[in-house]
């Protein structure tokens, strides 16, 4: 699987855009177990976080309600979530809404 890393000092890269991060940095974790078992003396692991940007969603602005905007927001990340978890979701941020109204 690897080229003959016995004794070798080892720097694992790698680059991932910063949601990422994490299932990336098990993944590294994993490579570097797998190296140290093949031999390595040590395996140092290094992370890049490649910045993301999301341009302005003019829908978002557009939206005059509350569960608009959230409505915008997904479609603009291509996540919307399934009608039973955006009813749940709609329920506590009506929640939530009136808690910040009377208080």
């Amino acid at each position: 699987m690897f080229p003959d890393v016995a004794g070798a000092e080892v720097r694992l890269r790698f680059c991932c855009a910063a949601d990422q991060r994490e299932p990336a940095r098990a993944a590294a974790e994993e490579w570097k177990a797998k190296l140290l078992e093949a031999g390595a003396h040590s395996i140092k692991v290094e992370a890049e976080t490649i910045a993301t940007r999301r341009a302005r969603v003019p829908e978002l602005a557009k939206a005059t309600s509350l569960p608009d905007k959230m409505q915008a927001l997904w479609r603009s990340r291509d996540d919307v979530p399934d009608e039973g978890r955006q009813g749940r979701l709609f329920e506590k941020l009506q929640q939530l809404e009136s808690e910040v109204s009377s208080g």
